[in-house]
């Protein structure tokens, strides 16, 4: 976990951490199987588990694949990854929220969608 901002899952069997690349890999803590879950793209914070622990959600660095970075959402078993419709990746880190016993979502600085 040489890049560091680890993050433990809900369920505590895995933590997820940026690499010495600043690469998203997550660590499967019973058996220390490491799982990078993509080469290409660099973040600059810490990766955010969902409640239920089958998804992670990315801040893309500015400058990795767009000028402006970009927010992905991936879904670790299959490692599928889906863009959130953010652009920009200052300010505050992404987050899940869930309100009341509604299902989670992304949101950033106050912002719920």
């Amino acid at each position: 976990m040489n890049g560091g901002h680890p993050r433990w899952a809900p369920q505590g069997d895995r933590i997820s951490f940026l690499s010495a690349q600043r690469e998203a890999a997550i660590l499967t803590v019973a058996t220390g199987q490491i799982l990078n879950l993509d080469s290409g793209k660099r973040l600059n914070r810490s990766i955010d588990w969902s409640p239920d622990g089958n998804y992670v959600l990315v801040a893309e660095a500015e400058g990795s694949h767009v000028p402006y970075g970009c927010l992905w959402v991936c879904r670790v078993a299959d490692q599928a990854w889906t863009p959130v419709l953010s652009y920009g990746t200052a300010g505050t880190a992404p987050q899940w929220i869930q309100a009341g016993g509604a299902p989670a979502t992304v949101g950033r600085a106050g912002f719920i969608r």
